[in-house]
Order: C-alpha cells, then structure tokens, then sequence
C-alpha cells in the first residue's frame, strides 16, 4: 500500500493522531500504542537500525536548513527546526552515543547552530552538543554526509569556530580562547591552513568583540569573501553582518555607511526576513555611532518588532540595549533608564567605548 492511503487509514482508525493547528500537518502515535510498538521494535531487534533511519533523516534535515540559511524560507526553517527541536535532540543524542556516528551529530549540532536555532531556543545547549560529540568522535570514521568532499579536519574545524562563537555570545571569553586555540590547531590539516574561512570568521570574531581591535574589520571582510567564493551564502551573510558592525565600531562614517550599505542591500535581495532584520538594526548602530540619534530610533525599533513577530529571543536583547542608547543619545534619560552598560554586540563582551 502507498505511505498516503496508508497513513490516512490509520487516522481513521486512530491508531495514528493528527495535529493540523499548525502550517503543516503533524502525526503522533497514542503513547499506549508507541509503547507496544517499541516493545516489538525491541522484540524483533529492529531498534538500532531504526535509530539509524531516524537520525540520518534529521542529519538531512539539519544540512538542507542549512543550506537554505540567508535564503527566503529561512523563517520556514527556523519555525520547522524548532517544532522538530525534540527529534533533533533524539538523533543528535544517538549519535553522541556512537563514536562511529558522532560526525554526523557534529553536522546536526553545527548546522543548527548556523540557521541561529540554537539562538532562538538555548546556546547553552547547542555548546553541550557540540562539545560531547566533538568529544566523542572517532577521528577514523566516515561520515555520511551528502557532501562527501567534507573531510575529518574540516567538519571539526568548523565545529570548534561554531563552539567559540557561542562561548563568545556567552560572554564567556575565556572559553572562547580556548576554543580558538583549539581551532587554530586543526586548521593546520586543512587545504587552507589558518586562513580557512571558518576560523578567519571566529577570529576576526574575537578580536572585535573581545579585544576591541580594529583590524577585526579586514579579517572579517576576507572572511564574508572566502564564503562567498565557496558558496556559503549564510555563512557569508553572517560574516557581512559582522564586517558591517566592526566598521560601525572601528571604521569612519564613510566607511561604516559604506559597509551598511552593502549589508543592507545582500539582505534585501536574499529575501530572508530574519537577515533583513538584522540590516535594519545595524542600519541605526551606523546613525547611532557616526550620525545622527534620532535617526536611529526608527530602523532599531522596526528591527525589534520584526523580530519578535518571527519569534526570534535572541535579536531583542541587542536592539533593546541599542535603542536605549539611542533614546538616551537624543536627551531622553528617563525612557532609557532600561539599560546601565554600554552597548555591545554580545552579552559579556567589550563596550563601544
């Protein structure tokens, strides 16, 4: 019988739930029945294979999200992640227990971490992830990624500079550092070297948000370059956004409008709505630090309510900080009494001063 015809006659039977309150329609078992059917899972020694199944398909999941990050159905992905966040957390933690298969959670818990999932629910967890599979993998085995090409060092790599990006939106600087060094040594066994895209991102990273250091701008910029000439239309993305706020930090008014400029319009030709977000707060960051406060209250505080319509928890805790500033630059202190520090791009992390 055909899965459709078949899934439909066991609704109908109601051996089989349907929840179709959201944008897609959802299955679950009754827990009686889950019950009985893992118990004959286990019975037929099907359990292990099954578990496999379950974790590849998140696996493919996790590296299409990915893939479609800085695109148009962005928000679609980030909302599918999250309602699938319990299955991802099963394969993941599979994986985590199969030193043969502990790749393939690295690509789950990294990609989650590039479409910002982990942003939107817990960082902490995300962190978890990644150390325990990085922990626990085998170095011999293979993956089973659909891009074959991806090798050992750098699927590491790239979790190491995803691990010290988290720490450092922790504002835990001293993990950040570790993580970094740690990084740095197994770029040594890639085609690249040190200058591999994802270890130039973390540390042009580190040296704006944690050193304050104006060359962070130039790393950065080589850094959005390097994705853009292999293909990371996220991943570059990202590295514009930081490249734009280094020069907003660091730069001059020419150069940080130039900068925000360019950002803005890679944003608005993506189509992706939580990328748009993001321009128009640094679309006030540039007026706030190089033109004029007033200004910047009206593209921070459209920032904030995109955000929030698309339920993105982490953007408001920067455009909040930002837009009191902003407040308290046009005179107003009473309605900016919110906010006690200056504002920074990351929780723990150096002032603008």
């Amino acid at each position: 019988m055909r899965p459709v015809p078949l899934l439909a006659g066991l609704v109908d039977k109601s051996i089989v739930a349907v929840n179709s309150s959201g944008d897609r329609a959802r299955y679950s078992l009754l827990e009686t029945i889950r019950r009985y059917g893992r118990q004959r899972l286990q019975e037929e020694g099907g359990t292990t294979r099954l578990r496999v199944r379950h974790s590849e398909f998140y696996r493919m999941t996790a590296v299409r999200a990915g893939q479609a990050w800085c695109g148009p159905r962005e928000v679609d992905w980030l909302v599918r992640l999250r309602t699938d966040l319990p299955n991802l957390r099963t394969a993941v933690d599979h994986c985590a227990s199969r030193p043969d298969l502990a790749g393939d959670g690295l690509e789950i818990a990294v990609n989650l971490a590039r479409t910002r999932c982990w942003f939107f629910s817990t960082l902490g967890e995300g962190r978890h992830w990644l150390e325990r599979l990085l922990a626990t993998r085998d170095p011999s085995a293979s993956t089973t990624t659909s891009t074959p090409t991806t090798s050992t060092p750098t699927l590491t790599a790239g979790a190491l500079a995803m691990k010290a990006w988290i720490a450092l939106c922790q504002g835990d600087n001293s993990a950040a550092e570790t993580f970094l060094a740690e990084c740095r040594a197994v770029a040594r066994e890639l085609p690249d070297g040190p200058s591999a895209a994802p270890v130039t991102y973390i540390e042009g990273a580190h040296a704006m948000l944690v050193r304050g250091d104006p060359a962070s701008r130039a790393v950065l910029a080589e850094t959005r370059d390097r994705f853009r000439a292999s293909g990371q239309a996220g991943d570059a993305h990202m590295a514009t956004m930081l490249w734009a706020m280094a020069e907003a930090f660091f730069g001059t008014r020419a150069s940080a409008s130039s900068a925000r400029d360019v950002y803005v319009a890679e944003a608005e030709a993506s189509g992706a709505e939580w990328a748009r977000t993001w321009a128009q707060w640094c679309s006030g960051l540039v007026e706030l630090r190089h033109g004029e406060a007033q200004r910047a209250l009206a593209p921070l505080r459209q920032a904030l309510a995109r955000q929030q319509a698309i339920g993105d928890s982490w953007g408001p805790v920067w455009g909040l900080e930002t837009l009191a500033w902003a407040v308290a630059a046009t005179g107003d202190g009473t309605r900016a009494r919110g906010s006690s520090a200056p504002p920074t791009a990351c929780a723990g992390t150096r002032g603008w001063h």
